[in-house]
Formats: C-alpha cells, sequence, structure tokens
C-alpha cells in the first residue's frame, strides 16, 4: 500500500475545520490532540517478560485560537454552562475535519476526528512584544476515547462502545 495521495496533495493546515459539534470556527492557530495507552510489563522474578498489562488510556487535547474566535469559543461554553456550574463544567463533543480542494477545483475526500466530551480545564495568555496577533490557548479533557477518521478509538471498553452507541 503505497503513501495515500490526494491528487498529488496533501492535506494541510488550512484544510482543517475545527470546533464544538455542528460549529466550524475560524481563526486556529494550534490543534493538537492525541490519546495515549500507557502499559507496561509484567516481569515478577523473571529476566524477560510474562505478559503486559491493560494499561490506562487518556485522551488530551489542547488549541490554540486567536482572540476573536477564542471569545466566541467561550461564549458557548459560558452560555451551555449557565445552569451547571459555569463554562469549566460543560462537556462538549468536538470534530476536526480535514478536507479542501485539490487540483482544478476538485474536493480531497473529507476525514473527521470526533472528540466526545470536552470540558475547558485551563486557559492560557502568554504575549510577548511582537508583531503577532493576540491568541488564546485552550487546554481541554476528553470525555471518552477519541474517535479516529471515523474508523474507531485506540482503545474500546465494553462499557464505552456502549455509550457511543
Amino acid at each position: 500500500m503505497g503513501f495515500p495521495l490526494i491528487n498529488g496533495d496533501f492535506y494541510s493546515f488550512q484544510d482543517i475545520g475545527c470546533g464544538p459539534t455542528g460549529l466550524t470556527l475560524v481563526g486556529w492557530k494550534k490543534v493538537d490532540y492525541d490519546d495515549e495507552l500507557s502499559r507496561s510489563w509484567v516481569r515478577g522474578t523473571a529476566r524477560t517478560p510474562l505478559g503486559r498489562t491493560c494499561g490506562h488510556y487518556t485522551p488530551n487535547m489542547e488549541v490554540e485560537q486567536y482572540v476573536n474566535g477564542f471569545n466566541l469559543l467561550y461564549a458557548i461554553y459560558a452560555a451551555a454552562g449557565i445552569f451547571s456550574g459555569g463554562a469549566g463544567r460543560v462537556a462538549l463533543d468536538w470534530t476536526i475535519s480535514y478536507g479542501g480542494t485539490g487540483p482544478f477545483g476538485i474536493s480531497v475526500p473529507v476525514m473527521t476526528d470526533t472528540i466526545p466530551g470536552c470540558v475547558i480545564t485551563k486557559i492560557g495568555n502568554a504575549h510577548s512584544e511582537r508583531e503577532d496577533a493576540v491568541s488564546r490557548t485552550i487546554k481541554l479533557m476528553p470525555g471518552a476515547p477519541i474517535n479516529w477518521a471515523g474508523v474507531g478509538p485506540l482503545v474500546l471498553e465494553p462499557g464505552i462502545a456502549f455509550a457511543l452507541g
């Protein structure tokens, strides 16, 4: 199987649509998400491994957005949190879609990653004297495994499979 090229073009940062499900917000400077399955060897008194633990799964997400876009994003979380104790208590599903237009205006296939139940855990502001536009960093805590390109998550527990439905 060769490297997946779409009409000779690769997906690029400009092809990303990102935001809480149902919204595509603009003004992203960085979109960073991953998941990790921390496993370790079981050895006992043996010199060679006897096996592996099942491990702990951890999804992570951090985005950086220019202030105008951030204000809209935060307003969405704040409005949803009016009756639940604030913006930091709201869990929204996010979608990140990759797609765009290739040569001669031909659309490339859209791939979508779904990150369920994202709660804001940290908002950062770090600026220095430069010509760059002002931005904010938002750290989110996903509530369930990331669904990569509609294919499925890295780890699937029976209870989670039922919840994802």
